[in-house]
């Protein structure tokens, strides 16, 4: 059985970053087989959180 996943690219209300060279991205995946990848520039607070939520505060 083949499982079919939604991939789905969302724009940071912060920054409005997109699909860029050097842009970082946030990967997330939830129980409705939806993948979202959101783009943020490295300073955006919303990508800092993200970071920091997943244990990687470095």
């Amino acid at each position: 059985m083949m499982v079919e996943l939604k991939f789905e690219t969302v724009v940071c209300p912060h920054c409005a970053a997109g699909p860029a060279p050097r842009q970082a991205r946030t990967v997330a995946a939830d129980g409705q087989r939806r993948v979202t990848v959101t783009w943020h520039v490295a300073s955006c607070p919303h990508y800092v959180a993200d970071r920091l939520l997943a244990g990687q505060d470095d």
